[in-house]
């Protein structure tokens, strides 16, 4: 009975593995286009909003990544996906990617009112 169990967790132990690595390289992968699109909803927001209202000038993709980068280093928080899962990161990048299309929609929204 022990050698069985002991066989189905070496099965369990090289599923998990082969999922940590798919789930790796996904992330790894994404990171560039989480910044581009990152980049994007920014510079919309900051056309939208920031420069009619206080007569800014528009920002490039590339200086609202720097924006974003900053944004992001002087309000870091603990992860609330934290959790010891090999999918946790699959979860980070669709909440990012959620996460934009809602504040860009709400974006939307402000300015046509």
């Amino acid at each position: 009975m022990i050698p069985m169990l002991e066989e189905k967790f070496k099965e369990n132990q090289k599923e998990e593995r082969a999922v940590r690595f798919v789930v790796f390289w996904i992330a790894l992968f994404s990171i560039v286009p989480l910044a581009v699109w990152h980049a994007f909803v920014i510079t919309k927001l900051w056309g939208w909003l920031v420069a009619p209202v206080f007569g800014l000038p528009f920002l490039t993709k590339l200086q609202a990544y720097g924006l974003s980068l900053f944004h992001t280093y002087m309000t870091h928080k603990p992860d609330p996906f934290s959790y010891h899962s090999p999918m946790a990161p699959l979860i980070k990048i669709v909440y990012a990617i959620i996460s934009g299309c809602v504040v860009l929609g709400i974006g939307y929204i402000v300015t046509i009112l």
